[in-house]
């Protein structure tokens, strides 16, 4: 059976909770991390600069094949004329170098640990950027003095333009890989190419970046004595090239489009993206698709939130499904990729957030099971240690003239219900908007969000539910969604309730925090189930207004680096197959990890995923 003796992670929980989690110099290394400098990974520079490559194909083509450059390429003639103008060395050396330091290592890192969602980081810090080049138009109107204002003024918004959408690219690349070396050299790259032919035909000699010394000295022989242009009447080619040139040129931006995250599929990625999604039906059966998307609109103040409990369709829970959906969804995704999808964990947001939630958590305790497989650790929960815990709870005699726990969380369910509508607003007949009160409360069908992330320097695929969107989910992939969490609480009288709320809001904050969720929707509700008042909270500033406004009662870096810190650990310590139970008793303040089963992988991984992922580790290899 192997080394069946437990592994502790800590003794004591205030030893394990301090502020700097992290011995020695590993906050300069995870600096270093966050900015993109280091580690250093050549496959991801090689992806990004090949992707980048389908994208300029036509231009590629043009000037390779059609102009002849290609010889030139293979004698690496252009490098020595780079180094030696002070043009190139400014357009492909100092300008990307400098400009990616400023604009994607030191200003994305910064709004990552503002805790500004990922996608709004993307369209956001781009727009400095662009900004960044309006000087620009100050340098044309010296340079070109007779120029109109207005053409200049055109001429300057355009280049804006397209340096924002580079932007949004370079940032997406960088958040997507963690490599700011591959960003830079893209950068150099698209500088080298300028912008794409949209129009007009491929000419032979007309090459696509600034011409080589022989190129002038070429043009310099064929310039006429009576005219000061250049003769370009011999480049004109057959249509033939011109069709080949825009026919590569969208079928490289088709092709750019499709390949666009799996070659950005990295396991140091430094931010969340939704990675696929998947939905439960009315009859808790899977599907592949959005089908149980719901969205938001208020619900009706003083709504009664016991009525319809005697007719309430419950799930059925008792029943283990480990896994199941959550490998089925990465393995579609990576059916339709063709990639493997690199992570260092794979899990459900519940179990992340109990191992968030630990430093704060002093009487619950939690059971887990794990094993690795190919390189990436399955967490699951222990079934019968949650059915277990579910008993005693319900075994516990509520206070007097308090609800009981089955009530209760029919409350949350019933707010839920109150709260969702079928499609977005504009859509929705008034009717289903305001018989919402009268439908039967069924906890059957759910929306799931599956989303790639990571806690310091481990990278997650994280599966949970979501309950609603706040407007509509957008058709755009690299857009932020604005995902909404439903809660209910009891409306708070005093500071004793102000306090149990607020520990109420770390889970709040942890399970919108993972899924990058940027809205909560509370519902707060008197003692016997009366829906009182609504508020809308700020995931990302839940944690700072606890600090400064609240009673200070939990901290969210305290909880993000201990995550780190105990996912770290845990890489180190589960290093092979086999069965691995992580737990934590009640009121105790150790976590052990202990082998239970040498080989193997028990019920965790289905055998159509273990299969899967043989099969694709073989593909691979040939």
């Amino acid at each position: 059976m192997g080394d069946m003796a437990p592994t502790h992670l800590f003794d004591r929980l205030k030893k394990l909770y301090g502020n700097d989690p992290v011995p020695g110099d590993a906050p300069l290394k995870e600096a270093l991390n966050l900015m993109g400098y280091w580690p250093i990974h050549p496959f991801e520079i090689t992806k990004v600069l090949f992707l980048t490559a389908i994208l300029f194909a036509g231009p590629l083509y043009e000037r390779g094949i059609v102009e002849g450059s290609w010889r030139d390429w293979i004698r690496g003639r252009y490098i020595g004329e780079v180094i030696g103008s002070w043009m190139g060395w400014r357009n492909f050396v100092a300008g990307p170098i400098t400009e990616e330091i400023v604009f994607r290592s030191a200003i994305v890192p910064l709004h990552l640990l503002a805790k500004v969602a990922s996608k709004r980081v993307v369209f956001i810090t781009p727009l400095y950027f662009g900004i960044a080049h309006i000087h620009h138009f100050y340098e044309y109107t010296l340079t070109h003095p007779h120029t109109p204002l207005l053409p200049a003024l055109l001429r300057s918004v355009v280049q804006f333009t397209y340096t924002s959408i580079f932007g949004f690219y370079a940032t997406f690349i960088f958040l997507r890989t963690g490599s700011l070396p591959a960003v830079i050299l893209a950068h150099s790259f698209c500088n080298w190419c300028g912008l794409p032919r949209l129009w007009g035909r491929v000419e032979a000699g007309v090459p696509l970046g600034p011409p080589s010394n022989e190129e002038r000295e070429r043009k310099d022989e064929r310039r006429s004595p009576e005219t000061s242009a250049i003769a370009v009447g011999d480049s004109r080619l057959n249509i033939g090239w011109t069709v080949a040139y825009y026919f590569l040129l969208v079928i490289g931006a088709v092709i750019f489009c499709r390949a666009l995250w799996p070659l950005t599929d990295s396991r140091h990625s430094l931010a969340q993206f939704e990675f696929t999604y998947f939905s439960y039906d009315e009859h808790h059966q899977l599907h592949l698709d959005a089908s149980s998307l719901r969205y938001y609109y208020p619900p009706q103040l003083g709504a009664d939130l016991c009525r319809g409990y005697d007719t309430f369709q419950q799930l059925d829970d008792t029943r283990d499904d480990h896994l199941d959906s959550l490998l089925t969804a990465v393995m579609a995704h990576e059916r339709e990729t063709g990639a493997k999808s690199e992570t260092d964990f794979i899990t459900w947001r519940g179990m992340i957030t109990k191992i968030m939630a630990t430093p704060y958590e002093n009487f619950n305790g939690f059971e887990m099971n794990a094993t690795k497989f190919q390189g990436t650790i399955f967490i699951e929960e222990n079934h019968a240690y949650k059915l277990q815990q579910r008993q005693g709870q319900h075994n516990q005699q509520p206070r007097r003239g308090a609800a009981s726990q089955d009530m209760m969380s029919f409350w949350g369910y019933k707010f839920e219900t109150l709260s969702l509508i079928p499609q977005p607003w504009a859509a929705t007949p008034r009717e289903v908007i305001e018989r919402r009160d009268e439908e039967i409360v069924n906890n059957h069908s759910q929306y799931c969000s599956v989303v790639k992330t990571g806690i310091g320097k481990a990278k997650m695929i994280i599966g949970g539910e979501v309950d609603a969107i706040w407007d509509s989910k957008p058709t755009n992939k690299d857009a932020p969604i604005n995902w909404v969490e439903l809660k209910t609480a009891e409306a708070p009288s005093d500071d004793r309730d102000m306090l149990k709320f607020e520990r109420k809001l770390l889970k709040f904050w942890i399970q919108s925090f993972l899924l990058g969720v940027p809205i909560i929707v509370v519902g707060f509700r008197s003692k016997d189930g009366i829906l009182r008042s609504l508020e809308k909270l700020d995931t990302q500033s839940i944690p700072n207004n606890v600090k400064r406004k609240g009673k200070g009662s939990w901290d969210g870096n305290l909880c993000i680096n201990f995550t780190a810190s105990f996912l770290e650990w845990l890489k180190s310590t589960i290093t092979s197959e086999g069965v691995w139970t992580i737990k934590r008793r009640e009121r105790s303040p150790i976590i052990e990890v202990q082998k239970t089963v040498d080989v193997g992988h028990g019920d965790i991984l289905t055998p159509e995923f273990v299969a899967w992922r043989q099969e694709l580790a073989s593909t691979a290899a040939v």
